[in-house]
């Protein structure tokens, strides 16, 4: 090739994210350095000149099933990915609903509530708010991961955070003893 080598081909295919996979078959006459080079920047496999057509259509063969396999694993990822942010968003509406009846019990909508009962629904406000949260976070990530959304660090207090996980396990506690 005139203007650049084999090398410089498979160098700059591997580094274009955008492309799906494509297997890359060298065929070269050079030394075991070269062949360790070119494998080392992203081909796939190599055939040595002179170039016996049987083994070449089989190392065709053997990369076109790998290609399909990256296709089809590729295409199981994305329809995970598809069906675990359908999931998430679809959760999210009955867990924003009983936030809302929840906050509205607990503020005495509908009566007053006895000490024991205003305990209880906090204790269920919480753990659905941390289910909010939950499926919320699984939505960042799901976008973040198909790169439409950027991550934003925050610092965490630890005491706090360790805090509400007792307060929250405390019931589970006193049930066991």
């Amino acid at each position: 090739m005139p203007e650049m080598d084999g090398y410089e081909v498979t160098r700059r295919i591997r580094q274009n994210h955008d492309l799906p996979f494509i297997p890359i078959l060298l065929i070269t006459a050079y030394d075991q350095p070269s062949l360790v080079k070119g494998l080392d920047i992203g081909a796939d496999d190599f055939v040595r000149k002179p170039v016996e057509v049987d083994e070449l259509l089989a190392r065709v063969r053997s990369l076109l099933r790998l290609k399909h396999t990256i296709d089809e694993r590729d295409h199981i990822a994305r329809q995970r990915e598809d069906f675990v942010s359908r999931l998430a968003h679809d959760l999210r509406t009955p867990l924003v609903a009983a936030d809302r009846m929840l906050k509205l019990l607990l503020d005495g909508a509908l009566g007053e509530l006895s000490p024991t009962v205003q305990e209880a629904g906090s204790a269920l406000a919480r753990s659905n708010r941390n289910l909010l949260e939950m499926v919320n976070t699984l939505l960042q990530v799901y976008r973040y991961e198909a790169g439409r959304q950027v991550l934003n660090r925050q610092t965490v207090n630890l005491q706090e955070l360790i805090q509400e996980v007792a307060q929250e396990l405390r019931p589970l506690v006193e049930e066991k003893g």
